[in-house]
């Protein structure tokens, strides 16, 4: 399925452009895909459970799953500490409505205090040879926003803040030259090279506090990828991480979303 593509940044001279979302060829049927997170930096592991049937269990701090396929309509998850074994009131409860053919992320976001559930509306539609998507999560609850540029070229992003997310930003497959810079004053932090396969759709994201423990940190995951794009594993390294590394050298900071994100509450 091709998609839909948004015009805006269509004078950017890398050609990257923000993509619209359109229904995934991931998910068959009267089902959509979905995948949790647990990006609570300070909350123990966690059992999810779906319409109270336990899905997943001892989800710990960091871990992103797979995707999974779920009936299309509404669903209550409730997410318990893995010690509660499913007794007691969750940590946190929400209905969510899932719409057929649709991919999501739900996160576990913030501390223990304030900690709460995000649903993303996510994209696995592949882009094709010689193209690659990439998004960024911004799941650091204490880091303020930063902007991403090409070196000596456009900014591509500009004042992302937790817990927001970048749409998919489509850009051409190679090695590029990037910037970190300071929201405020476009102050260069960190510039590093970014390197990303053909045909591949990639999420990255900003994980831990700042000044705090556990420490700012990264995991990016090849979501999808197609025939001829090399197997990295669920959770891979490649130049992004070291992007979002330099959020510490600047105090820390996150992506701003490019174009709107589909976000349910």
């Amino acid at each position: 399925m091709v998609n839909k593509l948004k015009l805006g940044l269509a004078t950017l001279s890398v050609a990257a452009i923000a993509l619209a979302y359109t229904p995934s060829v991931s998910a068959a049927g009267n089902n959509a895909t979905l995948r949790v997170v647990h990006a609570s930096p300070d909350a123990p592991a966690v059992d999810v459970y779906v319409d109270d049937k336990k899905t997943l269990s001892s989800l710990t701090y960091k871990r992103v799953t797979s995707y999974m396929s779920i009936p299309a309509g509404r669903h209550s998850i409730k997410v318990y500490p893995t010690s509660a074994k499913g007794a007691g009131t969750p940590v946190m409860t929400q209905d969510v409505e899932l719409n057929a053919g649709w991919d999501y992320t739900v996160a576990a976001t913030g501390k223990l205090s304030s900690i709460a559930l995000r649903v993303y509306s996510d994209n696995l539609n592949l882009p094709g040879a010689n193209k690659a998507n990439v998004r960024v999560y911004h799941l650091s609850p204490n880091a303020p926003a930063v902007n991403l540029a090409v070196k000596e070229g456009n900014v591509l992003a500009r004042n992302i803040s937790f817990p927001n997310a970048t749409d998919y930003l489509q850009v051409d497959s190679k090695s590029y030259n990037l910037e970190v810079q300071t929201a405020t004053d476009s102050k260069v932090v960190l510039s590093t090279t970014a390197n990303l396969a053909s045909n591949s759709v990639n999420s990255v994201f900003a994980f831990g506090l700042v000044g705090e423990t556990p420490a700012l940190s990264v995991s990016s995951v090849v979501d999808r990828r197609g025939a001829g794009t090399p197997a990295t594993g669920a959770e891979t390294s490649f130049g992004f991480m070291a992007l979002i590394a330099g959020m510490v050298a600047a105090s820390g900071v996150a992506l701003k979303k490019i174009a709107a994100i589909q976000e349910q509450n």
